[in-house]
């Protein structure tokens, strides 16, 4: 189990926050690691992106040696953020799984990745579901992954308390964590800015 949580800031960007819990079962037993989030990232900065997810880690692994196309230039709205995920960074996560043999599975009515993935850039923030569909939320948070329900919780009441993105993010990280004993720290929080 994982979480992964973003929350857009009051005056610019995004903030992504992740823990570092790895999980993995067999039928009889599931097996928690605590890994070093420099090494076995969940969140990543490359380039103007922040690419984080939830799910297999070979799939994050993978993402973290994407070239993705840089993002359009100028003034632009939601609209075009979306085209461009769509249209040009969809591709290249496809290409990307292609070329490093990552099939989805096939389940009834559907075809799906073992992961979700959150993508920010400037003031836009997309999931990129295991479908490969893209959503943009209205709401000013999110969160990902087998704990997101125990972290969207207490996403939406310290927005209410607090001001500052990165500690609401660690607020919900810590009840995500507390409630569940497959997510850890050390947590890795980063924004769209370039900060840590």
């Amino acid at each position: 189990m994982s979480v992964v949580i973003a929350v857009r800031g009051k005056e610019k960007g995004i903030f992504v926050g992740a823990d570092s819990a790895i999980t993995s079962s067999d039928n009889s037993d599931t097996i928690v690691s605590l890994v070093d989030p420099r090494l076995n990232p969940k969140i990543m900065k490359k380039g103007p992106y922040i690419i984080a997810g939830a799910g297999s880690p070979r799939i994050l692994n993978v993402l973290r040696m994407v070239e993705w196309p840089e993002p359009p230039s100028g003034n632009i709205n939601l609209e075009d953020a979306t085209a461009h995920v769509v249209g040009s960074m969809l591709p290249v996560l496809q290409d990307c799984f292609s070329h490093h043999q990552i099939s989805p599975e096939q389940i009834p009515g559907a075809t799906i990745y073992n992961c979700q993935i959150l993508m920010a850039f400037d003031d836009y923030l997309f999931d990129i579901g295991p479908e490969l569909s893209v959503v943009s939320y209205v709401e000013p948070y999110v969160a990902i992954g087998g704990a997101s329900r125990l972290a969207i919780g207490a996403l939406r009441v310290a927005l209410q308390f607090e001001k500052d993105p990165k500690e609401i993010i660690r607020l919900a990280l810590e009840a995500a964590s507390f409630h569940s004993t497959l997510c850890g720290g050390p947590f890795t929080i980063m924004n769209t800015d370039g900060a840590q």
